[in-house]
């Protein structure tokens, strides 16, 4: 083997060093790459291959598996100056006959230039996903400003009909929308570190109960939801915080599954032992409350799990999603004091399991666990017919098979506050109103009853968007009148996404009257 210091290869560098690091010999190329002025001032300099390591976890992790083998690897190496270089390293065993034995013979290749070309685009690619972000926030509060623009519209015309006990609850809707907006403004803020989260003693089952009611109008019904636990568990947590954390893990779970499979909500009191640390390399041994969230879908490799908790690291599609459901998870329970662990393997689900701090009383007497109680939360039935809220409305004047001498609308839109109030709106003005969750169940109605005198639908949903909805509608029924409405802005947005330039779009928010 040749020496490493008699080598003058224009694009690598080299040394060789023992089982345990010392270094015994190196090529100019690497004292040059390394700002040294010669092969003894880098030695003398880093006399051992662990002190070139730029970072202590990179040398922890070198030292660890040097005996043995080391792949091809990048890390930082320190230069004379204090700066660093990134490099790729390639090791193979060699005989060293001054050494005595087998050394490591290490290729190094400057990789710097590289790294930072694909730093630039991993920095764009943030920042589309940012603007992307940006925009889905823009548009659910859209829609929240458009809920309660329409309760305070709703209000004032109670107020003036003396109607008294119906403005107070239009005015409480209004209320609750706006503590809607409060808490995602809270909960990006909590992504980014520039709030803190209130934590207080919290029952887990409790937790559990809601979050599996809220979950219920997030997931299609093909997806069983179920909850077991160990009796009550009082831990310090922000129940708003939490609810957020379930709404992400249930849209990755969702998304998992194709709309077909079981989501299970666990609570229970576990403890992480000295071995759970050492595995993770990270924990507290002591005794927590967890909330554990599994799904039946598809899994993930151990190459995406390896990666599932870096901003804006996705698997999904382009525009279909931005990398931060799980980082702001881990997020939020690191401001929780606690830990986050997940758990997959491919065609066999993902299991994510959340470590909650004991509330002081838990901590301090832990009450017995009692046996799991499982329980299904079934599909809710699908109501098509005039909403709760409105007093006049009837299951049967909401047909279009009924007569028309009142105008049929059908309103479609995957939120659920908003489709209510759109229709009541509606309601106010004497039309008869269906409402459709979705685009499919939009098609569903179309074919039971026929078309409606009008249809107005939200541009973004789930499943089949507006404009799909209308091509749809359009080839059975070619001269479908169709109002399409969007938080995303402006029209020109619609027309992105694939709006005929003809149609009539209403943007969000919009109030009672210019609906």
């Amino acid at each position: 083997m040749t020496p490493p210091e008699a080598r003058e290869d224009s694009h690598f560098g080299y040394l060789q060093c023992t089982p345990d690091g010392r270094i015994l010999g190196a090529s100019p190329q690497l004292a040059r790459l390394l700002g040294d002025s010669s092969v003894p001032s880098m030695v003398d300099r880093a006399p051992s291959l662990l002190d070139l390591y730029a970072d202590d976890a990179d040398r922890r992790r070198v030292q660890g598996r040097l005996r043995d083998s080391l792949p091809a690897d990048e890390a930082r190496w320190l230069r004379a100056d204090g700066t660093s270089v990134w490099v790729r390293t390639r090791l193979w065993p060699v005989t060293h006959a001054d050494y005595g034995g087998v050394a490591f013979e290490i290729q190094v290749e400057d990789v710097t230039e590289r790294r930072h070309l694909e730093e630039q685009l991993r920095q764009a690619q943030k920042m589309e996903s940012v603007g992307q972000l940006a925009g889905g926030m823009a548009h659910d509060l859209n829609n929240l400003l458009t809920v309660i623009l329409s309760q305070l519209d709703f209000a004032l015309t109670c107020l003036r009909e003396g109607e008294l006990e119906e403005a107070e609850q239009d005015l409480a809707d209004a209320r609750d929308a706006a503590h809607r907006g409060t808490r995602m403004v809270q909960h990006l803020l909590a992504f980014s570190r520039r709030d803190h989260l209130k934590l207080e003693p919290t029952d887990l089952s409790e937790m559990v109960d809601r979050g599996s009611h809220l979950l219920r109008r997030l997931l299609p019904d093909g997806i069983e939801i179920r909850t077991r636990g160990k009796g009550p568990i009082r831990v310090l947590a922000d129940a708003s915080a939490v609810e957020q954390i379930l709404l992400n893990l249930a849209t990755n779970a969702r998304d998992g599954m194709e709309g077909r499979g079981t989501l299970t909500l666990r609570h229970g009191r576990e403890t992480m032992t000295e071995e759970d640390v050492a595995r993770q390399g990270w924990g507290r041994t002591e005794s927590f409350g967890t909330l554990t969230v599994a799904d039946t879908g598809t899994g993930m490799s151990p190459q995406v799990v390896a990666r599932v908790f870096e901003p804006f690291f996705t698997t999904k599609a382009a525009g279909r999603g931005t990398g931060l459901g799980l980082p702001m998870v881990y997020g939020l329970m690191k401001q929780h004091r606690g830990f986050v662990t997940l758990e997959s393997e491919e065609g066999r689900g993902t299991k994510v399991t959340l470590w909650f701090p004991l509330a002081t009383s838990d901590a301090d007497d832990p009450t017995s666990p009692v046996p799991d109680t499982d329980t299904s939360s079934p599909a809710p039935a699908t109501d098509h017919g005039p909403d709760a809220c409105d007093p006049e409305g009837s299951r049967e004047a909401g047909h279009p098979e009924t007569g028309r001498h009142r105008p049929q609308i059908l309103v479609v839109d995957d939120d659920e506050i908003l489709r209510r109030v759109t229709a009541r709106a509606l309601r106010t003005r004497e039309y008869r109103v269906v409402e459709a969750a979705d685009g499919l169940e939009a098609l569903e109605i179309v074919e039971e009853f026929g078309p409606p005198d009008l249809v107005i639908s939200d541009l973004v949903m789930p499943g089949l968007t507006g404009p799909e909805l209308l091509e749809h509608l359009r080839a059975s029924y070619p001269g479908q009148p169709f109002l399409m409405t969007s938080g995303h802005g402006s029209g020109s947005l619609a027309r992105e996404e694939g709006m005929p330039p003809e149609l009539p779009f209403l943007a969000k928010p919009w109030t009672v009257s210019e609906l």
